[in-house]
């Protein structure tokens, strides 16, 4: 395998980086609407705050499966964009790059994100969605109980 040149892993580097800024504050703001969201349970039986932020920490990968392709658009935009303003993609091209090594770079990047998407969506998604219904569904299991009597 070829060891990738300098401008295709700096290229790599800064979408990626925007990339995971994007998500990361994606993820701060839904998680926080998802615990608020989560607080008026919290009282009931045994579900207690601590139990509420477990089950919204157990829902993140179900959020990033989700939240992926938004961030990969939008991060991917914004290290572009950025690239292009301090003008290091036209220093690129001027030093000989091709277009058609920009765009296979970017695509090894949007390869790596769907493999990642794939790994996170089959692999931890179930298990934590899994996992976070029974940890909620034990906690509030009173309630239905004395719901049927």
């Amino acid at each position: 395998m070829l060891k990738p040149m300098l401008f295709q892993r700096y290229l790599m580097r800064e979408v990626l980086a925007a990339i995971a800024l994007v998500l990361a504050a994606f993820l701060a703001l839904f998680t926080f609407f998802n615990f608020i969201d989560e607080l008026r349970n919290v009282g009931r039986v045994d579900y207690t705050a601590g139990r509420a932020a477990l089950f919204v920490v157990l829902g993140l990968p179900s959020l990033v499966y989700e939240l992926i392709p938004i961030a990969s658009l939008i991060g991917a935009l914004y290290a572009l964009s950025t690239l292009a303003r301090h003008s290091e993609i036209a220093v690129l091209r001027a030093s000989g790059v091709a277009t058609r090594e920009l765009l296979t770079t970017l695509f090894r990047v949007a390869g790596l994100l769907a493999l990642i998407t794939f790994l996170v969506g089959e692999m931890i998604v179930t298990f934590c969605e899994r996992l976070a219904q029974d940890v909620k569904a034990k906690a509030l299991k009173s309630v239905v109980a004395r719901s049927g009597l």
